[in-house]
């Protein structure tokens, strides 16, 4: 094959390298033209200094095992990418690679001594400094270990950030190809993305690697993330492919900005349940509120399971309160369809949570509402023990939650205080953590650092609340309307349960 028949293939070539499309770029690579595009993708990487050449010329090592690759890799690294950070540091690491099968080559070796000689460069940020020499000398097994021991994955970003070092980026290539893991690749996609976009070909990497998470995972996440290279100058993924991304994105989110802005960039009527589903949603809603379940329930028609789903989990989110719950408990009971039993325990999980950190909404007036509440956290509280353990040993002591008044933060401190009428006791644990459980219990934030007992609450006036032993605190007030609600629903309940 001729030289310039391979050079006006290049175009599309390097498109396919843009598009992050790997795979299909591969249709240029025939075996018996191989060797040639080889030596081609190492002079055109010096020419234009391009990433994501060393990119594809690493996938294509990473997928085959063949040595050529491999030596290809070493040749675009250097001098390919010694205008980089890094650079010289990513090519030492390949020659390690390759010395591994070939401990006799010479012409390695050499190179490899070359390499070692250059003086690392200094970054005063890098705080883990074993770690980050042994990537400068492109031992990866090393820095590998230590990762492990320290768990320094998490801060993989800021050190790409803080050194603009190609070897960072990969390191954590590597450690995808190792283990497999997806946060590997997680992390590659978005040093890719943050600290690489200013280089020729840095976008398109990155794109590379956000294919490849939607190939091993195809979630509603991975597709909004594909929409970022729509909306970039170099507009890497096209128009209609944006326009099925955000097809899909829509459906799941449907008034997410990003697929919105597609839709109307290019002129194209949103598909029917972005437009419907709002406003199906706000109608549900109203009539819920009114406690017209047969008409709310008629607004779900038209709608297919997930759609179903979807929009009673996104009226969750958007009301904070129990009345999805009665709603679906309705329709369990009005249909007798046991299909409405797995959305009823999502809802329920996710209105537990909002309990838990506070989000919830107090303003609720509908007696059956408040009754269906109480009823689901007391069921969570059957679940878990009445009492917490202080001390160790043979100084253990067990305390009722019911005879905890107060818990608070120690003021410069890391322990955590709980308090009866005449005592006192100590935990080293966070207030989040002492929340956790005691929440369960009747226990409801005053400020960051307090909880109150609500079964010891003698009377709230103003910002000032009074405990049945006489002690007077302050409520913060962001938390008052918030706390005000929540003590009068508790001494509703109370009510109730005495005339029962």
């Amino acid at each position: 094959m001729q030289m310039n028949k391979k050079e006006n293939r290049m175009p599309d070539f390097l498109k396919k390298l843009n598009q992050g499309r790997y795979k299909e770029a591969e249709s240029f690579c025939p075996d018996s033209e191989e060797e040639e595009l080889r030596d081609y993708l190492v002079k055109i990487s010096a020419e234009t200094k391009n990433i994501s050449i060393y990119s594809f010329v690493r996938y294509m090592y990473e997928k085959t095992g063949e040595r050529e690759w491999l030596l290809t890799a070493i040749s675009v690294a250097r001098p390919g990418l010694t205008w980089l950070r890094g650079g010289d540091s990513v090519a030492l690491f390949h020659c390690r690679q390759l010395l591994k099968t070939e401990p006799g080559n010479k012409r390695v070796a050499a190179l490899m001594e070359e390499l070692k000689c250059i003086e690392p460069p200094s970054y005063n940020k890098v705080t883990d400094r074993d770690f980050f020499s042994a990537l400068i000398q492109g031992d990866y097994e090393t820095a590998a270990q230590i990762c492990a021991d320290r768990d320094l994955r998490g801060n993989l970003v800021d050190m790409a950030c803080d050194t603009n070092n190609l070897c960072v980026y990969s390191f954590t290539r590597y450690m995808y190809e190792k283990t497999g893991e997806m946060k590997w690749l997680y992390t590659a996609e978005t040093i890719a993305e943050i600290d690489m976009c200013w280089m020729e070909g840095g976008y398109a990497v990155a794109l590379f690697h956000a294919r490849e998470a939607l190939e091993q995972e195809q979630t509603y996440k991975h597709y909004k993330g594909l929409l970022t290279f729509w909306m970039i100058p170099e507009k890497l993924v096209d128009d209609e492919e944006a326009l099925e991304i955000a097809s899909v994105v829509i459906r799941k989110e449907p008034d997410n900005d990003r697929a919105l802005r597609v839709f109307k960039k290019n002129g194209r009527a949103l598909p029917d349940i972005a437009v419907r589903e709002p406003e199906v949603s706000e109608a549900m809603l109203q009539e819920i509120n009114r406690g017209n379940y047969h008409k709310a329930a008629e607004y779900l028609q038209g709608f297919d399971e997930k759609q179903q789903n979807d929009i009673l989990v996104r009226l969750q989110y958007q009301v904070k309160n129990g009345s999805i719950f009665v709603f679906l408990k309705y329709l369990h009971e009005e249909t007798g369809d046991p299909r409405w039993d797995e959305p009823g325990r999502v809802i329920e999980a996710i209105f537990s949570a909002q309990r838990a950190s506070g989000a919830h909404n107090c303003k609720v007036n509908k007696p059956e509402l408040l009754e269906y509440e109480i009823r689901v956290v007391d069921r969570h509280r059957k679940k878990r023990p009445d009492f917490i353990i202080f001390g160790e040993g043979m100084n253990k002591e067990k305390v009722d939650y019911a005879d905890l008044l107060l818990i608070q933060k120690e003021k410069n401190s890391k322990y955590v205080e709980f308090c009866t009428a005449d005592q006192r006791f100590r935990k080293r644990i966070s207030m989040e953590a002492a929340m956790e459980e005691a929440r369960y219990h009747s226990f409801l934030l005053l400020n960051r650092g307090q909880a109150v007992n609500l079964r010891h609450v003698k009377s709230l006036a103003g910002d000032s609340l009074t405990l049945d032993d006489g002690t007077v605190i302050s409520v913060s007030k962001s938390r008052l309307p918030e706390f005000s609600g929540c003590l009068e629903r508790y001494w509703c309940s109370e009510e109730n349960k005495k005339k029962n």
